[in-house]
């Protein structure tokens, strides 16, 4: 699943759309199956992904620790079972990714020397977007494969560790 997130970030990136889907896939999978089956192999990805961009910094790698860390938030204190309650960490992981490009952007030298200032802003933006609304098509989508393969769903994993919340 992370390569095909991998594979989809890098297609969509060459269109111009900046969709954060390893930052998503990295939210879902930490809620799931927890913090410490998932970080290396989220890390590893993330890698390969700023490889694949050429990227002088490490980005992707960067912005996992804050995804796991809102995703192990989310687990304990949001609310996993109603689809529409995923827009708000979507915005987060969203914002998060829109705060650490822009500061990389504004860390390159001449950042703030002619031309368009910021011309990726947009495609900065559109991740925030792309983030708030594929969140929760993504936790519907990988859990109608996980109930077909037998695997933890995101919306019963509260529920499965006794941290259900009341509606």
């Amino acid at each position: 699943m992370l390569f095909a997130a991998a594979l989809g970030e890098l297609q969509a990136g060459m269109v111009g759309l900046g969709v954060p889907l390893v930052g998503v896939c990295a939210f879902y999978l930490t809620v799931v199956f927890g913090w410490q089956a998932t970080l290396l192999p989220l890390a590893v990805t993330a890698a390969c992904l700023d490889v694949a961009w050429g990227r002088q910094g490490p980005l992707s790698v960067c912005l996992i620790l804050p995804m796991v860390l809102l995703a192990r938030f989310w687990r304990n204190h949001g609310d996993c079972r109603h689809g529409a309650a995923q827009v708000v960490p979507g915005l987060i992981a969203g914002g998060l990714l829109l705060g650490m490009g822009l500061v990389v952007r504004l860390l390159q030298p001449g950042a703030w020397h002619g031309g368009e200032p910021m011309p990726e802003l947009a495609r900065y933006v559109g991740m925030v977007l792309g983030a708030g609304a594929g969140l929760p098509l993504v936790c519907a989508g990988l859990d109608w494969l996980a109930a077909g393969l037998g695997l933890p769903r995101y919306a019963d994993i509260q529920q499965r560790d006794g941290l259900a919340h009341d509606a």
